[in-house]
């Protein structure tokens, strides 16, 4: 059904189909939701804020993230703001 998903699955949500490809995704998202920690937990190496952000990949699944390289606050982070995918050591998208 060329629908692309997340998390992996053996089996495709939309058709069932067992035929499952991987898609490498483009790293462009949009930001759909978000909440600000002001006292992030310690294994997050960070002293905060931090925010953990409901992100929609272009491609069309939504991920749990953070966004990075971007003031914390609300009149930065914008609702449907464009994101783009950053290097694994920066954990999270950035705008």
């Amino acid at each position: 059904c060329q629908q692309v998903f997340f998390p992996p699955s053996a089996i495709c949500p939309h058709c069932a189909a067992n035929r499952i490809d991987w898609v490498e995704a483009s790293g462009g998202a949009t930001l759909y939701s978000y909440v600000v920690h002001h006292r992030p937990l310690p294994l997050w190496g960070t002293d905060g804020p931090r925010s953990v952000a409901l992100v929609r990949l272009d491609e069309g699944p939504m991920l749990v993230s953070s966004v990075v390289n971007c003031p914390q606050r609300p009149e930065s982070l914008v609702l449907d703001m464009a994101l783009r995918a950053q290097d694994q050591r920066d954990v999270g998208f950035g705008d």
